[in-house]
């Protein structure tokens, strides 16, 4: 039918097609800032990962101590608070909605109205947000559950609803992970409150457009990897060889010939790199050099973004 009046003023009146990406019964919508996925129904199993506010899960089973176990779009499975999950998932659907809004500070207020409103929700970098309406500076947001709330343009990216975010060059992606120095560390960590290296690469990535999986193992198979020339005389890695941008994965220090992925770092500089503190309180940045311990640890380079400085 609404070929019928293609090209006419009648076509203006027709309603849009609306495809829902959600309809099925298992979806359910984060409505917590962050969330973290356990490895067991108890905070205190291990973290696999994080999901953020407004994220679409997929709900499997109930379990034990209040907690249900989903799993992520992206594949993972664990357990979360039931209490940290809705079904009303109309706050996640592109066709509902004008604009797609992307949080590419470290982290936005959500408040409840355009000016002097009182604080909803603080969300973080990578938080996908839709909304309806857009005024001078600000948005208003569908939120988890059915509510709305308002937000500053400043530090979000605004998309087409089924637009994705445009991949940049490395110094963006940079950029975004040297807002994160000094945050303290948390095990798979991926928010301005507590962090991790590969939860920083991960919400930094997708909001420059390239997206990794969340987790150390997986990420240390994305991109390019980057096979640095060792110095003829010398025969150490030359540093100059790993770019801003590049991810590095490395041993165990106690045991640096192991092969196994003990942790990763981020060239933000050369000869500078952002890592967790040795006292693992900290995501911080490190100076190092050709020869240092560290390049003897290193087991694979990874290049997600293009180098070159736009």
């Amino acid at each position: 039918m609404p070929d019928l009046f293609k090209g006419t003023n009648i076509e203006l009146f027709v309603e849009p097609v609306i495809n829902l990406e959600f309809e099925d019964e298992s979806y359910r919508v984060v409505k917590e800032s962050t969330v973290a996925l356990m490895t067991e129904p108890d905070p205190a199993s291990a973290r696999i990962a994080e999901v953020l506010f407004n994220e679409p899960v997929k709900y499997v089973s109930s379990a034990k101590n209040g907690y249900c176990k989903i799993e992520t779009l992206d594949g993972l499975t664990g357990f979360v608070k039931e209490s940290s999950i809705v079904k009303d998932t109309k706050s996640i659907e592109p066709d509902l909605h004008q604009y797609k809004l992307i949080v590419s500070d470290p982290s936005k207020n959500i408040m409840t109205h355009a000016s002097n409103g009182t604080l909803i929700k603080k969300v973080m970098m990578y938080t996908v947000l839709y909304a309806d309406i857009k005024r001078e500076g600000v948005y208003q947001v569908a939120l988890p559950g059915g509510d709305s709330g308002w937000i500053g343009s400043s530090g979000v990216i605004e998309l087409s609803t089924r637009e994705e975010s445009e991949e940049v060059s490395s110094r963006y992606f940079v950029s975004s992970v040297l807002t994160f120095v000094n945050s303290r560390y948390i095990q798979n960590g991926m928010s301005i409150d507590g962090a991790s290296v590969n939860g920083v690469v991960y919400v930094c990535a997708a909001v420059n457009g390239i997206k990794i999986p969340r987790t150390m193992e997986e990420q240390a198979k994305a991109g390019t990897e980057i096979v640095p020339e060792p110095d003829a005389v010398t025969g150490k890695i030359m540093i100059d060889q790993i770019l801003p941008g590049d991810i590095i994965f490395l041993s165990n220090p106690k045991d640096p010939s192991d092969k196994k992925i003990y942790e990763m770092a981020v060239c933000t500089d050369t000869g500078t790199l952002f890592m967790i503190s040795p006292s693992r309180t900290t995501v911080r940045l490190r100076n190092f050099s050709s020869g240092d311990a560290i390049c003897e640890r290193i087991i694979t380079i990874r290049r997600l973004f293009n180098s070159k400085v736009i």
